[in-house]
């Protein structure tokens, strides 16, 4: 196909005909549009079909035969294609559009009109950008869940202001308190009632267990996992379990102030101290001692002896409590296979830790991505480009599909798949497929298609 005159249209009917020159980018042709018709470019969106398309594409030859070869327009050799689709945005929305991306989400959104806050892609650009710019958002954006989803991943804070509906969806809070853990506070009591979620908040921040429910801050084993994160959590166990409850010494020397991060205290190091260098009743030498520990905190196994991460019963014993504890296990434990099977069925994220050879086990693999699809990260090559598991990875995460092989991201059924999981998972699909109604229905978000001007 060679490239010649290329006819632009919009909703109303026909707006001007271009030639495409050797610069066949979308910003060059929207600098023609704009030539020709007198369209600001800010204030243009064009489509192909009904896939919009990035300035930092190119109209080549392949990309029009691809969706030639998709329609009804013959595919054959032309020197007129299949027309460019004009949406036109409104001004103001340009503009604020074109603030968004040059300054990403620092610029504030406050003094913006409602039509503006109210917009799914320019608030989508802002929190990808900034998650906190979800605090200018209108109440239906501040519902959207893929919105909200994308802002406390960039900000778990952020969280506090979304919708309560979404401030008890345990997706939405999980991630958020894995971003920021002290987020857990601005959790629905339902959610700041649940052991998963307050455990990853803790591990990522202390702090976090001041914003647990009384029956968590009494818990031991979110307690003890707190109080190795942070010394400073200490003030905020439930009175109940006393002084007693930390079962090892804890130096709390060097912590900051509040109001920073405080250093993470030294809770029964692994290589011993004055206080714990012996292998009596106490110890982190001591077996019966450290099996006790990892059945109750699982991490706990990064301060066990050398000897004893290497234990396979205290291992076991520790992964089966917390997934993640594999990490601080014996080379030898990352490579075997019960060992990771049982750590991935409880923490999909603990394939990162397991060797090569675990890392490409149909059965280890399929385990993680069904408890965590995005741990399809961690597998080998071949497994990425294994049907069966990235479909098992993207019905259980949809932006799975991102880890996903070239060929998969093309493939129609797995791209539909993570699209119904998270709409937000078609920007990841083949270029070919993201023209397709179907999925771009599944996605349920036709960004850019509000607040257009017809013309």
């Amino acid at each position: 196909m060679e490239l010649g005159t290329l006819d632009v249209v919009g909703i109303g009917g026909p707006i001007c005909s271009v030639a495409l020159g050797d610069d066949t980018s979308v910003l060059s042709l929207k600098d023609r549009i704009a030539l020709t018709a007198s369209i600001p470019r800010a204030e243009q969106q064009l489509f192909l079909g009904c896939r919009a398309l990035r300035d930092d594409e190119h109209l080549d030859s392949a990309l029009l035969c691809s969706f030639h070869s998709s329609c009804d327009c013959g595919g054959g050799a032309s020197a007129a294609f299949c027309n460019i689709t004009l949406i036109r945005r409104l001004p103001e929305r340009a503009q604020w559009l074109a603030r968004v991306e040059k300054y990403g989400g620092t610029i504030d959104l406050l003094e913006a009109p409602l039509t503006v806050r109210g917009d799914q892609e320019l608030m989508l650009a802002a929190v990808l950008h900034n998650g906190m710019a979800l605090r200018h958002a209108t109440q239906e954006i501040q519902a959207d869940r893929e919105i909200v989803l994308a802002a406390v991943q960039s900000q778990g804070i952020a969280l506090q202001y979304a919708a309560s509906a979404l401030r008890n969806d345990f997706e939405v809070v999980l991630a958020a308190v894995r971003q920021a853990g002290w987020a857990l506070k601005h959790a629905s009591l339902q959610r700041r009632s649940d052991p998963k979620i307050v455990l990853a908040a803790v591990q990522e921040s202390g702090w976090a267990l001041e914003a647990a429910s009384p029956e968590l801050r009494s818990n031991k084993e979110i307690v003890e996992c707190a109080v190795r994160q942070s010394a400073l959590a200490l003030r905020h166990v439930a009175t109940e379990l006393g002084g007693g409850f930390v079962s090892a010494p804890l130096d709390v020397e060097g912590c900051r102030e509040e109001g920073s991060h405080p250093r993470r205290p030294r809770l029964g190091s692994a290589e011993p101290t004055k206080a714990n260098a012996h292998s009596g009743p106490g110890g982190w030498n001591d077996r019966s001692y450290v099996l006790a520990e990892v059945r109750r905190c699982g991490m706990a196994l990064r301060y066990a002896s050398r000897l004893l991460r290497a234990d396979h019963e205290v291992v076991l014993a520790a992964v089966q409590r917390s997934g993640m504890a594999l990490e601080f296990s014996a080379p030898a434990h990352r490579a075997d296979h019960d060992v990771v099977l049982v750590a991935v069925t409880q923490e999909g994220a603990a394939l990162q830790f397991a060797s090569p050879a675990c890392q490409g086990s149909m059965q280890i693999v399929f385990a993680a991505v069904r408890q965590a699809g995005w741990a399809l990260r961690y597998a080998l090559p071949r497994l990425r480009a294994d049907r069966d598991v990235v479909l098992a990875a993207v019905r259980e995460s949809g932006w799975a599909l991102a880890d996903a092989s070239r060929e998969l991201r093309a493939d129609r059924e797995v791209v539909l798949a993570a699209t119904r999981r998270s709409g937000l998972a078609l920007r990841f699909a083949d270029k070919a497929l993201q023209e397709d109604t179907e999925l771009l229905a599944a996605a349920s978000s036709k960004r850019g298609c509000k607040n257009a001007m017809i013309i």
